[in-house]
């Protein structure tokens, strides 16, 4: 079964989503996609679009209340007497309520 499931994927096609999805990141410094973040909205967006480009029915977004996090500057040190550390950074906490499509 699995041999006649592994035929029909398109190895070329996963491998292009999955490169667009990993793009939309919440800190370019840092890489990743937070919560309720623009990033995951715009992942969200994204996937959205292409389950109805590539002909799924009945696709669609739910209202969702989440909290998120948004890594945007803020400032670190670390010193010793051998080196001295500084990253600057910072956060943002606001919640929102993300509508449906």
């Amino acid at each position: 079964m699995m041999a006649t499931f592994s035929k029909h994927l398109d190895l070329n096609y996963t491998l292009n989503l999955m490169e667009k999805l990993i793009s939309f990141k919440s800190n370019p410094d840092l890489g990743y996609r937070t919560s309720g973040s623009a990033a995951e909205v715009a992942a969200g967006d994204f996937l959205h679009d292409e389950m109805k480009r590539i002909g799924l029915k009945n696709v669609h977004k739910d209202p969702v209340v989440v909290d998120n996090f948004e890594f945007k500057r803020g400032r670190h040190f670390l010193q010793n007497a051998q080196r001295k550390y500084e990253k600057s950074f910072a956060v943002e906490f606001p919640s929102k309520m993300f509508g449906g499509r």
